[in-house]
């Protein structure tokens, strides 16, 4: 079935078959026919983006075929080669060849590989790609062709994205300059700051002169894009004069669930509550305590009784006659009883063992909703089973029926600390494990518990956004899910008074436990049967440590594998066992809810994670289980949000005096030193060259003024620091004046030549056009050793001069050096590239 799309081809499609070359039209193209990719090409205004053509999916089938066939080049050759003739790439252009599955949208971006080169190349380029996408995933699966498509050689190339996971709003655009670091910005369109109008750009290309207008102009497709009510990821690349859009891939609107949209009212029956019920197990009540000291997830609600909070009733199965019956794999009559009645409402059993291990006691045995007595009975008879082995820890069960709520939450407090961190998700619990999630930050203004006042919190909240969460489904089976827009966006916690709440009752339960604490919330119960809106479940000793969870950047070379299933977590395995150390980052982000509590699903990540050096990328709560587990196995886990967005950045440069107290107004820590003259001098030096260049960078009078005004402070400080009075500057710039003139004719000295015949000079007025461009010398020398060669290249470039690239002489048949400068302000970046040009790889026998 043909996939809705708001994008629509504009533009017709050369298409390649082993028969011939044919011109779709742009009405007929679609995304069946020739692939997302060079769809959404096809939609681009046509001077946006580079020259291309299709090759049909028939030549991915020949080469699984017979990847080896002398024919199956000679049965394409001319064909591509006309193609690529009609729209004007030659055999020595630059190209790049991607894939283009039929089914290869944004979901996919980066699943397969693209190939770069020069297009006399492109079988072997091809040849690449195929076989990198039967690695990916089997042949059977793919219907794959190919884009052929010209190549800039471009300075700088990176992304802009308006899609739901970056912004809240489709006119809100985030971007990404690839670079080692990679830079990032944002364009906010809004019409009241500056309308642009896109009809007046569609038909030309997009012209930018200096890389300071990039910004400006990619501002020119969001628009576009913006106006057609479209989210899309575009990819662009800058050679210095234009920018190119070189993919757009949009997203596509997907079903999701409304996690509020369900009836909260799962409670037991009064009429099923006066039959004897319970016959076996045991009511948890508040003077239990000193009978299940040892069991932490029973004493927590104990607390939670104690100071007076709500909870849902627990019922204990710890009789020893029952156990010892489930442990020969036989249900007493009384137990069957209960579960008859605990089921008429879906039913959750918990384990639970007596240790003080916290280790030990996390990610037990537990069940989903249970509607069945049957279920419940084999559930039970199998888990003690398996609990056989630590039947020293005395391991019991705790049911409950399922919590109506619809959000979850894990809140720090320690004791004294007047800050509380609130992490939360729709759904359940489990789904902050691994998922995008809310944070509050909550500052509760006094380190004494009884002088709080919950009305004077001071709340941060850094709302993100969330894709996935936990949700019981039809028979109340536990799955991961999609959340329905807008509740991607929505907080998870609505209401600010029960942050308030949260707040203040984790700080009650941390002075309580005399220790740091991670306390799991339900939030969003059903008031009528919980006579409150939010209530705690389960806490533990927990230590924050703000260090473990400051995410590094990171680089654009790096490769990130995903874990979403088993066959995920098995291809991880096999990428270790072959020591594929291009894995540099792995992110958990289940979409199968069965690894969600699989400590063994931790374990192995953990180890591969350490074995390939590979940092573990983390969306879900740093005061959940998976996090303390992850940590555990001694792998690296970087945190994607972090409480505090604490950046430090070091700047080691002289400002102006009165710049830190601006910094500090801004709520920022500042460090600053107080120089000495003769140091303060140096830098003022360096500062006017600084502010020079940057006059040379300026686009217009305004910039121009400003910049000259920065020239003219510098200025003023080096007289100061040296005591030299401004008339004595003036005096000495009137004598130079008066002796060789100013600026004020304009006059370009082009050359000079010695006159023989004659003593008497003469000026010539050239009127024929000047050539202000800036030109970079090189010169080799080469050296013979007796055992060695050497070549040195020997390079001068203007100090002015923007960017530039030059290839060293290298007698070297299979190397190529190319150095590129890049000036920005005062500061010149260089890029050495080494190519050492490996074997080709053949595509067919020739």
């Amino acid at each position: 079935m043909e996939r809705s799309s708001r994008l629509h081809p504009t533009n017709s499609v050369i298409w390649v078959t082993h028969t011939g070359i044919q011109t779709i039209d742009a009405q007929n193209v679609t995304i069946d026919l020739i692939g997302e990719k060079a769809f959404g090409l096809a939609s681009l205004p046509k001077d946006w983006t580079l020259p291309f053509f299709v090759v049909s999916d028939k030549m991915f089938d020949d080469y699984i075929e017979n990847p080896s066939s002398k024919t199956l080049i000679s049965k394409w050759r001319d064909n591509v080669i006309a193609a690529a003739t009609s729209c004007g790439i030659t055999p020595d252009d630059p190209v790049i060849v991607r894939s283009n599955a039929h089914s290869e949208g944004l979901a996919e971006r980066g699943k397969f590989i693209s190939v770069t080169g020069i297009f006399h190349e492109w079988p072997q380029l091809v040849k690449h790609c195929f076989d990198d996408s039967i690695k990916q995933e089997s042949s059977n699966n793919i219907h794959m062709p190919v884009i052929v498509q010209k190549r800039a050689t471009a300075l700088f190339c990176g992304h802009i994205t308006n899609e739901r996971r970056v912004a809240p709003e489709i006119r809100d655009w985030k971007g990404e300059i690839e670079t080692t670091i990679p830079k990032v910005f944002s364009i906010s369109l809004r019409n009241w700051r500056k309308k642009i109008n896109t009809e007046s750009y569609i038909y030309s290309p997009l012209v930018c002169p200096r890389d300071k207008l990039t910004k400006d102009i990619l501002a020119i497709p969001c628009t576009w894009a913006t106006n057609q009510r479209l989210r899309v990821h575009f990819e662009w690349v800058f050679d210095g004069n234009y920018i190119y859009l070189v993919q757009a891939d949009e997203e596509i609107a997907t079903d999701g669930i409304n996690p509020m949209g369900r009836s909260r009212n799962t409670g037991i029956a009064d009429n099923f509550i006066d039959n004897g019920f319970p016959h076996c197990l045991h009511l948890l009540k508040a003077e239990d305590t000193d009978r299940y000291k040892a069991y932490a997830k029973i004493q927590n609600p104990l607390l939670y009784h104690r100071i007076k909070q709500s909870t849902a009733p627990l019922y204990i199965l710890d009789d020893e006659e029952t156990l010892q019956a489930l442990s020969n794999g036989k249900i007493t009559d009384k137990l069957e009883k209960d579960l008859h009645t605990l089921t008429i409402r879906p039913l959750i059993i918990r384990t639970d063992i007596a240790t003080f291990d916290k280790e030990d006691r996390q990610l037990l045995p537990r069940t989903n909703g249970i509607k069945d007595v049957e279920t419940a009975k084999s559930w039970l008879c199998k888990s003690y089973a398996e609990l056989e082995g630590q039947l020293e820890k005395k391991p019991i069960f705790i049911m409950h029926n399922y919590i109506p709520a619809f959000s979850s939450a894990f809140a720090y407090a320690s004791p004294k600390d007047p800050v509380v961190r609130i992490e939360s998700l729709w759904g359940l619990p489990e789904g902050l494990y691994y998922y995008s999630h809310d944070k509050h930050l909550i500052n509760t203004k006094n380190s004494d518990i009884l002088k709080l006042d919950k009305r004077n919190f001071d709340i941060k909240s850094y709302i993100n956004y969330k894709k996935y969460f936990v949700f019981p489904v039809q028979d109340d089976k536990w799955e991961v899910q999609i959340l329905s827009s807008p509740f991607d966006w929505k907080p998870a916690i609505p209401e600010k008074s029960w942050i308030q709440e949260i707040a203040y009752v984790t700080r009650l339960i941390s002075e309580e436990e005399g220790q740091s604490v991670s306390v799991m919330w339900f939030v969003g119960v059903d008031d009528t049967t919980y006579k409150c809106h939010v209530f705690p479940w389960y806490h533990e000793p927990f230590q924050y440590n703000e260090d473990q969870t400051t995410p590094r950047n990171k680089l654009s070379f790096e490769r990130t594998f995903a874990i979403h299933n088993l066959q995920d977590l098995e291809q991880l395995k096999k990428f270790a066992q072959n020591s594929n150390k291009s894995i540099r980052n792995i992110q958990i982000q289940p979409t199968d809810v069965n690894i969600l509590r699989e400590r063994s699903v931790i374990d192995i990540i953990g180890a591969t994670a350490k074995s390939l050096g590979a940092n573990i990328l983390l969306e879900g709560a740093i005061l959940s289980h998976a996090y303390y587990q992850l940590v555990r196995t001694g792998a690296k886990v970087e945190v994607r949000y972090p409480f505090d967005k604490k950046q430090s950045l070091e700047f080691n440069k002289l400002v102006r005096d009165k710049i830190p107290e601006k910094i500090q107004r801004h709520g920022e820590e500042v460090i600053a030193s107080q120089l000495d003259k003769e140091i303060l001098g140096q830098l003022l030096k360096r500062k006017l060259v600084e502010e020079s260049l940057e006059v040379l960078d300026s686009v217009n009078i305004d910039d121009l003024i400003i910049e000259l005004a920065d020239v003219l402070e510098v200025f003023d400080g080096i007289l100061s620091q040296n005591q030299i009075d401004i008339q004595t500057i003036l005096d000495q710039k009137k004598k130079k004046r008066e002796k060789s003139g100013g600026f004020d004719h304009g006059v370009y000295l082009k050359a000079t030549s010695s006159r023989r015949l004659s003593n008497k000079g003469k000026i010539i007025i050239d009127k024929s056009p000047i050539n202000i461009d800036q030109r970079i010398s090189k010169s080799t020398d080469l050296r013979k050793y007796s055992n060695a060669n050497e070549s040195l290249t020997r390079i001068k470039v203007p100090v002015t001069l923007d960017e530039w690239e030059i290839h060293p002489s290298v007698k070297a048949e299979n190397i190529d050096i190319i150095l590129k400068g890049k000036r920005k302000n005062g500061v010149w970046q260089i890029d050495i590239s080494v190519f050492e040009e490996a074997e080709q790889m053949s595509f067919f026998d020739k």
